[in-house]
């Protein structure tokens, strides 16, 4: 069988014409492709739609199509040379630890080092570049600011109450904003940590004059750093993505060194239905190098006898809208600056503008179809008392909220 009938067979799978009129069916412009899908897999059928060897007026209900007929495993099952390949990658991983030092810098230079123009076209003016919590509302600006109440909450931060005596360490934290958003909205003294630099001499201007110690530490480096028992309270939000299987156990170690017996750790991470070792292909080569979803299965076993659960919620169905806000955003701002340098390597030019946009659309559609979650863990030190409630009432009324948000932006 040709590649091309092979290809074509897979894409009826998902009501899916090439070169057809319907406007999620994809235009294939170079006839090379099926057979290079055939040969690598996926990963090739995007890098043509950034080339744009192929097109499509619909590109969200094409990502739609293809993830809800799961072609991928049939695609892989339908070449030797992509079965050794999957496999291949499969045993790498659990070999070797991609999450390392050495290979965790992959993620923060090809990704977080960027500049902070790009993720401000997108982002809201928190520049939280992590879930939303759209409770009572449409629009992305106030969902992040529920998202950051909702965790100060889970921390036992009152906002009526005098925290400065509270120590919180912040792990990582995309652009330290939450970090910010504690110390002003809350009264608290916050130590944010990243190995990022970038953000690190962003942050230390706009945190200059707030209780916020800015610390370039790697998290496996804390009980080297801090004494025993240093932090009343731990938050990381969009870290254990990057911290891999192979490290979780440890990484709940250093949080539980540092953490004092008394207090609460806060855990803001995407989650997968399944225990995994490897990440989608494209997002690992062109998004986030050596990411990886953690199940809540993993991180429960890394998380036996340092700490008790007392509070889970996953807010997953909040995460498409995310997405989605950002997409648009980044389609309403994509011109506004014409082939800047990003790095001395990349260019913000059309096929950057289209990897992005492809990134953002298939995550959205992951989140969709319920393939990744996201998910809030509380923990406490394994021998207090069990006497931690649910978060169910939060004030995210507008006046509350939006006056929060306009004094602290």
């Amino acid at each position: 069988m040709s590649a091309e009938r092979t290809i074509r067979g897979l894409l009826d799978k998902a009501e899916i014409e090439v070169n057809g009129s319907k406007p999620y069916d994809i235009q294939i412009h170079d006839d090379k492709l099926y057979s290079r899908v055939l040969a690598h897999g996926n990963l090739w059928l995007w890098e043509w739609y950034i080339d744009k060897q192929r097109d499509c007026e619909q590109t969200d209900e094409m990502i739609s199509r293809l993830l809800t007929a799961n072609l991928e495993e049939d695609l892989r099952n339908s070449s030797l040379r992509q079965k050794i390949s999957f496999w291949l990658s499969v045993a790498l991983a659990k070999i070797k630890n991609p999450q390392n030092r050495k290979w965790s810098r992959k993620v923060i230079d090809g990704h977080y080092e960027l500049p902070v123009e790009l993720y401000e076209w997108f982002l809201d003016p928190y520049n939280q570049y992590t879930c939303g919590y759209f409770k009572d509302t449409e629009d992305l600006d106030q969902a992040q600011i529920n998202k950051m109440m909702l965790i100060g909450t889970k921390l036992w931060l009152d906002i009526e109450k005098d925290n400065s005596n509270i120590d919180i360490l912040d792990i990582w934290c995309w652009w330290w904003w939450l970090a910010k958003f504690l110390a002003e909205t809350y009264w608290c003294k916050v130590t944010w940590i990243t190995i990022t630099d970038a953000q690190i001499a962003y942050a230390r201007t706009l945190c200059k004059d707030l209780p916020v110690n800015i610390i370039k530490l790697d998290y496996r480096d804390l009980s080297k750093e801090y004494q025993k028992w240093t932090f009343d309270k731990v938050v990381s939000v969009w870290m254990a993505e990057h911290v891999g299987p192979k490290n979780y156990w440890q990484y709940m170690s250093q949080v539980e060194h540092v953490m004092k017996d008394d207090w609460v750790f806060v855990l803001h991470n995407i989650g997968s239905n399944i225990s995994l070792n490897k990440t989608d292909w494209f997002i690992d080569k062109y998004i986030f190098p050596n990411w990886v979803i953690p199940s809540e299965t993993q991180l429960s076993k890394a998380a036996e006898w340092k700490f008790l659960l007392q509070d889970f919620q996953n807010i997953g169905s909040h995460y498409d809208p995310t997405l989605m806000a950002w997409y648009h955003n980044f389609i309403k701002n994509r011109d506004t600056i014409k082939n800047i340098s990003l790095k001395d390597w990349l260019l913000f030019d059309e096929r950057f503008k289209r990897m992005w946009e492809y990134y953002l659309l298939s995550c959205a559609w992951w989140s969709r179809s319920w393939h990744i979650q996201l998910f809030h863990n509380v923990y406490t030190k394994s021998h207090v008392p069990n006497s931690y409630e649910s978060i169910a009432n939060i004030d995210y009324s507008p006046a509350r909220t939006k006056r929060i948000f306009n004094n602290n932006v």
